[in-house]
């Protein structure tokens, strides 16, 4: 016959039964437990989330309305202008504030390409230093404005890889955008592109952009590759971006098969960007 023991309920039950209630009651436990901890989890998760979306939303709009003004200023200029020599100086401004708008819609839809997966590439055979060419055409006049001092060294040989001509040149485009931007009147940057081996054995071209600007904090070097995210010392500098510039590129290297990564040693002390992608 099975053994009984009086139960806390007044009733007794067979002691295997028993065992396996408890049993059951712990894992009952345990369960809810867990299922409370991962359902705040998840809850701090939605909340940062929902916060950062917010604060994106609302540097989006910020940073788009800011070339409204001056279209609107010019607008009105335009309306009681008697001086057509003044018409070009007008209009460069309004076409000056387009493009920045541009730019800001472009890097907020490539932003939401990336984070929904739908970031294609139209890949082809191509030498990196033509891409470098369509870069330069592009950042060379800013550059020459804040009469910065730039170089670019280049091997002499091709450089060919599996790409997409637009996006390489969007990479580099921001980098050097990102040096001049951040570097003082008359500061220094510098390109230089070098071939050679991995650990692997297999041929890789690593580029670097240089600069003597303001530098990143060491606090910011971990998250400016983060979207919507900007070191204090940078918006200090210039109030201008959304701070998604490095995340796509950091995503468009990836995509490449390559790596990219930063390094500065502190304020006023210049920053490197390094890219390293496989040649075909």
């Amino acid at each position: 016959m099975p053994i009984l023991r009086p139960a806390e309920d007044g009733i007794s039950h067979p002691t295997g039964q028993a065992t396996r209630r408890e049993a059951e009651l712990r894992l009952a436990n345990e369960g809810l437990v867990l299922a409370t901890l991962t359902a705040q989890g998840l809850q701090m998760v939605a909340v940062e989330a929902l916060r950062r979306q917010t604060e994106a939303l609302a540097l989006a709009a910020h940073e788009l309305r800011n070339p409204l003004m001056p279209i609107r200023t010019v607008a009105v200029l335009l309306g009681k202008v008697t001086d057509v020599d003044q018409l070009p100086k007008l209009s460069a401004i309004i076409e000056r504030q387009v493009m920045h708008m541009t730019r800001l819609i472009d890097d907020l839809l490539d932003a939401a390409r990336v984070a929904t997966g739908k970031l294609h590439l139209h890949r082809a055979r191509l030498d990196l230093r033509d891409v470098f060419v369509n870069v330069l055409d592009v950042c060379q006049p800013a550059m020459e404005a804040r009469g910065q001092t730039f170089v670019a060294r280049l091997p002499d040989r091709p450089l060919i890889v599996e790409g997409d001509l637009i996006r390489l040149t969007q990479v580099f485009t921001n980098l050097l955008n990102n040096a001049s931007k951040y570097t003082r009147v008359n500061g220094a940057i510098a390109l230089d592109c070098v071939a050679d081996a991995s650990s692997e054995g297999a041929e890789e071209a690593t580029v670097t952009v240089t600069d003597n600007g303001i530098g990143i904090s060491a606090e910011a070097l971990p998250l400016i590759w983060e979207p919507f995210v900007q070191d204090p010392l940078a918006v200090d500098f210039s109030k201008d971006g959304l701070g998604v510039g490095l995340t796509l590129v950091r995503e468009l290297v990836q995509a490449h098969a390559g790596s990219v990564s930063a390094a500065s040693a502190g304020e006023d002390q210049g920053s490197t960007f390094t890219v390293v992608l496989p040649l075909a």
